[in-house]
């Protein structure tokens, strides 16, 4: 057996945690210290008949010996508290029977809260240190107060006493500044460790986000290129399309003339579809220039209104304005605004299940500069739930399975919509109306 394993006091290295490990060696290392020095006082003390030492040494030793068949049955706990309460005694022995304050004995009584602390953690460093403090200011009153504690030790014996005491002090620091210095040093590997990890997995996660980061304008500049490839036959398509139905009109049944319908309407809500991943492509590549020009918002809406009243009559539905729209006249871009007005009422039309969708609008604030168009849209019978209303803006998860009605709007409309609202000092929300349905509510800043 190697002295490791010996001072492993048969706790298993491969299952138990490696701080535990050295802090049970260390536990070994001065029960045995304890035992060894205190057995050759034990003898004197009995060689020169001395029955109060021989009663705190004899019990400072089986506290050691009680310490090593704790830590045997792995009572880690009560062990270092025998181990610390035999040290105690040890130093109460030395202050009664070795001379009082002079003789040393708050030198063991320092390594009480030492031994409680390296092995068990502050809180119980924290207790020895009161239970020695409270000792020795009790005898020290005693002392003081006339009570005296003569050395016992016969003068011959008491230059070689010191030695041995002076020796095993010194071994005992010399236990716990090892152990002491150990856990340091390992925690200090520990910790670089564990820094040279985490700044291998700050560079791996550095790494993989370049390559999303080229992975996603990759996507991007695909998905452009894409959208302009599908533009030119979708154009193509739909100008014959029309051209043939204007054309051929007089000569065409009326089934032939709805499945012509029917591929001008595809077409056009497939170009819708393009258009959109055309603009999201640019807005994610940072590419998306806005125009500047005036444009009479009221006017805007007058112009879309008739298109979604047909639109809204194929489903049953009603398009009603409450009351005209304010006149504001504001500088923007005038394709992607209109673009944006017109979602909002396709939206609206494309989920409404039935009844009237009401149009108004207002101007909101009084302030100079500070004065918003507001343009509602109120659903009394469209209700979205919670849900619902966050997948609106989720340009990766729509809302097409609600609606069994031909496409209105693409996914994307909404999203698109809204950012072209706000980089134009506005916003764009959809919420529950606070009385009944659903308010889609658009506002731009007046000027």
């Amino acid at each position: 057996m190697t002295f490791n394993q010996f001072l492993n006091w048969g706790w298993d290295p491969a299952t138990t945690d490696p701080r535990q490990m050295r802090r049970v060696r260390t536990l070994v290392s001065a029960c045995l210290l304890l035992i060894l020095i205190g057995i050759p006082f034990v003898a004197r003390a009995i060689q020169w008949d001395l029955p109060i030492r021989q009663a705190f040494l004899g019990t400072a030793v089986s506290f050691g010996l009680l310490a090593l068949w704790l830590l045997r049955v792995q009572r880690f706990t009560l062990s270092v508290h025998s181990l610390a309460f035999g040290v105690y005694l040890g130093g109460l022995n030395q202050y009664l029977t070795v001379g009082g304050l002079e003789s040393g004995a708050v030198a063991w009584w320092l390594i009480v809260p030492l031994i409680g602390g390296l092995l068990m953690g502050l809180r119980t460093g924290l207790v020895w240190i009161v239970i020695a403090l409270l000792s020795s200011l009790i005898l020290f009153y005693l002392e003081t107060h006339g009570h005296t504690f003569p050395n016992l030790t016969p003068p011959e014996a008491r230059n070689a006493q010191r030695v041995v005491l002076v020796v095993g002090e010194f071994l005992a620091v010399l236990i716990l500044m090892t152990a002491y210095l150990t856990q340091i040093e390992t925690s200090e590997r520990s910790l670089a460790q564990k820094n040279a990890s985490l700044q291998q997995q700050v560079a791996r996660a550095e790494s993989a986000e370049a390559a999303a980061v080229e992975a996603s304008a990759a996507k991007t500049r695909f998905l452009a290129n894409m959208t302009h490839e599908l533009r030119t036959p979708l154009n193509s398509i739909l100008g014959f399309s029309r051209r043939v139905s204007q054309q051929l009109d007089a000569q065409l049944n009326e089934r032939q003339r709805d499945g012509l319908q029917l591929v001008v309407d595809n077409g056009e809500q497939m170009l819708r579809l393009v258009s959109d991943l055309l603009e999201l492509s640019e807005l994610e590549a940072g590419k998306l220039q806005l125009g500047r020009s005036a444009m009479n918002l009221r006017e805007t809406v007058s112009l879309l209104l008739p298109d979604m009243q047909r639109k809204a009559g194929q489903f049953g539905l009603d398009v009603v304005a409450d009351a005209p729209l304010p006149e504001v006249l504001i500088h923007g871009d005038l394709s992607r605004l209109k673009r944006a007005l017109e979602t909002l009422l396709r939206h609206a039309v494309q989920y409404c299940p039935q009844g009237v969708i009401r149009v108004s609008g207002q101007i909101s604030g009084q302030a100079v500069g500070e004065q918003r168009w507001v343009m509602r849209v109120h659903c009394e019978q469209l209700c979205f739930n919670d849900e619902q209303l966050q997948r609106i803006f989720d340009r990766y998860d729509h809302l097409h399975s609600l609606s069994e009605r031909p496409d209105l709007v693409s996914g994307l409309a909404m999203v698109l919509a809204r950012e072209f609202v706000r980089r134009h000092g506005g916003d764009l929300q959809v919420s529950p109306h606070p009385q009944r349905g659903t308010l889609y509510q658009l506002t731009l800043p007046c000027g």
